[in-house]
């Protein structure tokens, strides 16, 4: 059984989208003050923690193509991620911690 290799470009994609959001979301915690701003600032960070370990699963090799089970860790993240965005917005909007 040979191993499988799919194109990297879609993920690469996804992260590019999610790390724009993340960026737009900074902004809008930055302004934040008290005990709201300092969750907000600690979601953020583990936003950013997923984002990081899907760009080194990403850039892990050289070349278009990933691995099978590497692409299934890195949707993994990139789900994450953007659960994590989805949280973040509700929590600042003034929804459920």
């Amino acid at each position: 059984m040979g191993d499988e290799y799919i194109s990297k470009e879609p993920f690469s994609e996804q992260l590019m989208m999610l790390c724009a959001e993340y960026e737009e979301l900074e902004g809008r915690v930055s302004k934040l003050k008290g005990l709201k701003g300092w969750r907000a600032r600690r979601k953020l960070r583990k936003i950013d923690r997923e984002l990081e370990k899907a760009e080194a699963i990403l850039n892990a090799r050289g070349g278009r193509k990933i691995h099978i089970i590497n692409a299934t860790f890195l949707e993994i993240h990139l789900i994450r991620a953007r659960y994590m965005i989805e949280e973040l917005r509700r929590f600042i909007a003034g929804g459920s911690p």
